[in-house]
């Protein structure tokens, strides 16, 4: 089980784990996780647009600069990952929706001094730009989508989880109902509410299944909905 940049290395270990054999692998779950690059960059951009987190004279220009003649069915990310223009300066991420306050809280020279980091030891960081730019963004190793790992998975029988906050606007709840329906797999249950009748209103997420993968929303759940001051009592019930 994990959380956001584990809808890359959770199928990936998967798969691993297939090859060696283990026992008692049954299932994975993934929450919020970033399962596809490019449906990740495509959906994030008009869900913070239709969420009202986008200025509207920088969304309209950036399609009528970057996307004729698709227009609203813009590829982002493709043009993102082009030579440099103005179309590749993309990241319209709202303030909302970054969480560094840990970040804050590890460089605070307290905290460090309390953890006995030496000095010359540099600031604490949870994304590391050269990493990202020699490694993750290189066409020779960057992995787009986990589609054929999840699948490999599903053949082998091993059950898959997917869980979504639909409040999140990192890896949103667009973004995994796109790729698990992607899949290709048989649908054999439509999205229907679940719920909980001791809360009002009683609908805590939607529940769709197909065969060999379930996919749940936590309605008003972010990037972490399992963490304590967002819903973890629904993240536990999905």
């Amino acid at each position: 089980m994990g959380e956001s940049y584990a809808g890359i290395y959770i199928p990936m270990l998967g798969v691993r784990l297939l090859n060696v054999s283990i026992a008692n692998f049954k299932g994975i779950l993934i929450g919020n996780g970033l399962l596809d690059d490019q449906i990740n960059f495509n959906t994030q951009i008009y869900y913070t647009y239709y969420h009202g987190l986008v200025d509207e004279t920088l969304y309209q220009t950036t399609i009528d600069t970057c996307c004729q003649p698709q227009g609203a069915s813009c590829d982002f990310y493709s043009i993102f990952r082009q030579n440099a223009s103005e179309c590749t300066d993309l990241s319209i991420v709202p303030d909302c929706s970054h969480h560094d306050d840990y970040i804050n809280y590890l460089n605070d020279p307290t905290v460090r001094q309390a953890l006995k980091i030496p000095s010359n030891v540099p600031k604490y960081e949870s994304c590391n730009a050269y990493v990202e730019d020699d490694y993750d963004q290189n066409d020779g190793t960057h992995t787009v989508s986990q589609k054929d790992n999840v699948l490999a998975l599903v053949k082998a029988g091993i059950r898959v989880g997917i869980f979504n906050g639909d409040v999140d606007a990192m890896c949103n709840v667009a973004q995994n109902s796109q790729f698990v329906r992607g899949l290709g797999l048989n649908l054999t249950m439509p999205a229907a509410y679940y719920t909980d009748e001791t809360q009002l209103p009683d609908a805590i997420g939607m529940l769709t299944q197909y065969q060999g993968v379930d996919f749940l929303t936590i309605k008003g759940g972010g990037h972490f909905p399992a963490s304590t001051n967002q819903k973890p009592k629904e993240a536990l019930q999905a």
